[in-house]
């Protein structure tokens, strides 16, 4: 077991807590050769190497793999956040009814507006 300084203990915490939402049943393994990557239970009982899904070689420490397997579910989420398709699995009625709420806000806002003037 390693041993880590308080900061490093409070960044690893800070990681995994981002990781665990993004990756949940993640965890820390140790690979042949020495060198640290995460991995991630699939239902079907399967692993699932996070660091190699973006093409990035098992790391000297723990504390690094933890990071970049932080930096890993920031990317799927900024890319999930703005990919144009999410919208086109939605089907019509959610569709619809994400517009009329931003309608709704938007009248609201006005009507705000004119009582405040």
């Amino acid at each position: 077991m390693i041993n880590f300084t308080t900061v490093e203990n409070n960044l690893l915490k800070k990681y995994k807590k981002k990781v665990f939402k993004q990756f949940p049943k993640a965890y820390l393994i140790t690979t042949n050769t020495g060198k640290y990557t995460i991995v991630q239970d699939q239902e079907d009982l399967e692993l699932i190497d996070v660091l190699a899904e973006f093409l990035i070689k098992p790391v000297n420490t723990p504390l690094k793999a933890w990071e970049i397997a932080h930096q890993a579910s920031k990317t799927i989420q900024n890319l999930n956040r703005t990919n144009p398709l999410r919208i086109e699995g939605m089907n019509l009625e959610n569709k619809i009814s994400r517009a009329n709420l931003r309608r709704d806000k938007a009248k609201a806002a006005q009507n705000t507006r004119k009582y405040i003037d």
